[in-house]
């Protein structure tokens, strides 16, 4: 099952170059297809951002939602995991 996306990211894909749109889709499609379900794909700041939503787990040290992986785009597309020690 596919993450919930925010609309967010469709505007932010739309602002990428269509060589860059296609070299992030293939990077963002296998992250997709791997996340657990009820994550969700929202943008924060250059980055699309697979987090857990507060609603599945609240008790964070920020009361922010947990990221678990992010692409950013920079002059490189490079993706992030986060580690949960395991």
């Amino acid at each position: 099952m596919a993450p919930r996306t925010t609309p967010a990211v469709a505007t932010f894909l739309a602002t990428l170059t269509p060589g860059r749109r296609e070299e992030f889709a293939r990077v963002r499609d296998v992250v997709r297809r791997h996340l657990p379900k009820g994550y969700e794909e929202v943008v924060e700041g250059r980055m699309v951002v697979w987090h857990v939503p507060l609603a599945k787990y609240a008790d964070t040290y920020n009361g922010r939602p947990l990221w678990y992986a992010a692409l950013p785009i920079q002059e490189w597309i490079a993706i992030a995991k986060a580690n949960f020690g395991r």
